[in-house]
Order: structure tokens, then sequence, then C-alpha cells
């Protein structure tokens, strides 16, 4: 490299650092629900910067929306230190807090919706504040800090090895959607058994028999394993692990029927009316 190049290049750095340290005003600090025990690092905050021209970009773009790469370039982008945290392992709820947090600098926290209600099928439009929902911790503990390794029992005495779903994992699920969508399954959507056999990493029976093949699993799964096991775990599961509490209760300005909603994550929530 000529030494006319060497500084040129010198200097486009220059301005890019100049240029980065300009915008660190705007970087703000995000706990996450899971307070980070399942990460290597330990970090329970990343930080992350409002969205911008490319960003709004990413999210016209259609084959990225419909492939699932949009919010993961959103989060690569705007997350601009992940304190230590593999983007991969990150957990969903973790995920989700991240999206929200983006969300509000980005926008601000109004979110207009429309709720349909259930009884009258009146269409609600309603404008909910991101700022009234919060984290929702995780309340169990791992098999070893900084390890993402979870252990349930049932009240039967079947014993599951299982992890919580990461950003690596949801990508799995969507990838086996996208191909049934592609054979035209009538139902491409991700089943329970998809769900558990991506999480479970081992199952032993009462009488000590381990299986930790996923395609044994699978069969577990479907073929053996008690419904009422399958909704025990799935039940606890669902209460142990770490998100962002998206619930919603409205009250339908029609017919007065309260109707509670979970607040959908989609591209749509990135673009507020009136923007």
């Amino acid at each position: 490299m000529s030494e006319e190049r060497k500084i040129a290049q010198a200097m486009a750095e220059e301005r890019e650092n100049r240029l980065q340290d300009f915008m660190t005003f705007m970087e703000t600090e995000v706990p996450l629900p899971s307070g980070g025990i399942t990460y290597s690092s330990g970090a329970s905050t990343v930080m992350i910067r409002p969205m911008r021209g490319i960003e709004e970009d990413i999210l016209t773009n259609q084959r990225l929306v419909r492939n699932g790469k949009a919010f993961d370039m959103i989060l690569s982008n705007c997350v601009t230190n992940w304190n230590g945290i593999n983007q991969d392992e990150l957990l969903f709820g973790d995920m989700n807090a991240l999206f929200i947090a983006i969300r509000s600098i980005s926008y601000g926290s109004d979110y207009n919706v429309q709720i349909t209600c259930p009884e009258c099928s009146y269409k609600n439009n309603v404008e909910i504040s991101l700022a009234e929902f919060s984290n929702k911790p995780l309340s169990e503990n791992p098999v070893n800090a900084g390890s993402n390794l979870f252990e349930w029992t049932s009240k039967d005495g079947f014993k599951i090895s299982f992890r919580l779903m990461t950003s690596k994992d949801s990508k799995a699920i969507q990838e086996i959607e996208r191909k049934r969508k592609a054979d035209k399954f009538d139902n491409p959507e991700a089943t329970v058994t998809d769900i558990l056999t991506q999480v479970i990493v081992s199952i032993q029976n009462p009488k000590g028999v381990i299986v930790r093949d996923k395609l044994e699993i699978q069969q577990i799964i479907k073929k053996y394993l008690p419904v009422t096991v399958i909704q025990q775990f799935t039940n606890f599961m669902n209460e142990m692990r770490p998100d962002f509490d998206m619930n919603y209760s409205h009250e339908c300005a029609n017919c007065g029927a309260v109707t509670s909603i979970q607040i959908p994550i989609t591209a749509e929530f990135f673009w507020p009316t009136g923007r």
C-alpha cells in the first residue's frame, strides 16, 4: 500500500471514529430479563442505539422480513455493546426486551394497535404505552451459572434436561416453517413437538433410562411421553422463562367485554403511524 493510501485510510478511520463518538450520547443501557445468569460473561445489560435510515431500509425489504433475517439485522446493528454475550445464545425473552427498548428509543413508547373484540367484532383503535410493560425475570436457576441448562422432574419421575429458547433456536424453528411452506403443508406452523425437540437436551424415564439423540427425543415426545407430562413441562417452562411481559387487557368501547392479548412484535411494530 502506498504512503498516500495509508494516509487516506487513516483519515477515513479517524473520521468514522469521530462520527461514532458524536452519536454515543444516544446510547442506552438495557437490563435483560434473565439477569445474564445463563451467559458465560454474566452480563445483565447491553447497550443499544436508536434505529437509523439503514434499519428502516431493512424493515421495508420484504425478502428480509419474510425469511426472518430483518430482526436479526436490527439487533446486530442497534446493539452497540453486547458485553460479551454471543447473539446466537441470546435468550428469546431477552431478545424481546431489546426489541421493545430499541423501538421505544427510536419512535417513543406510544404504540397504536387495533384490537378486534371477540364478542361483538368491533375494531377498537387503542394507543398503548410501552412504558407500562416490564421485564418478567427468570424464576429458576440453571444447573450451573453461566450456562443455559435447566432440569425439571415430573410428579411421576420423568427427568428432563433442557435449555431456554435462544435466538439460534428461534431461527431453526423459522427454518422448519419456511420449508413446510415451500412444501405447501396445510399447516406449516411449528408444533409443540418441534419446539420441545429443539430445546430438550435429554429425557430420563422413572427407571433411569436416558435418551439424548434428537430423533429419539422427537419420537418419545410424539409417541411415548404421557400428555400430562408434556403439559406439566411446558407450563413449567413458560412460567419460569424470562421475558418482557407484553400482556394487555382492554375493555371494548362498544360492548364492554374485556379482552386479554399478547402484543405481537412484527415489522409493523417498528412502523408507528404518523411517524
